[in-house]
């Protein structure tokens, strides 16, 4: 069956495959334009493919960088609230 659909998984953690690779990446260096999704081989080995998306570069770019914006805002907000954790 794999053969045929590579991204079909059999557990919850063949799944996460690509979320727990992108949380250990910096988001710079991802492509703003690709999907990343988790997939398996013939073997059951699991790996991360990409697929480029069909968007605009620059909608793209302006919406990491809103996504970058409300990122350190909350944590600015998060900071004066709470004090800083760390």
């Amino acid at each position: 069956m794999r053969i045929l659909v590579p991204s079909l998984t059999n557990s919850p953690g063949n799944g996460a495959t690509a979320l727990t690779w992108l949380s250990h990446q910096r988001p710079e260096s991802l492509d703003p334009r690709a999907k990343y999704r988790s997939l398996c081989s013939v073997t059951g080995k699991t790996y991360v493919g990409t697929e480029k998306l069909k968007v605009d570069e620059r909608e793209s770019m302006a919406l990491l960088h809103h996504l970058e914006k409300m990122r350190t805002e909350g944590l600015f907000e998060f900071n004066q609230r709470y004090g800083n954790i760390s």
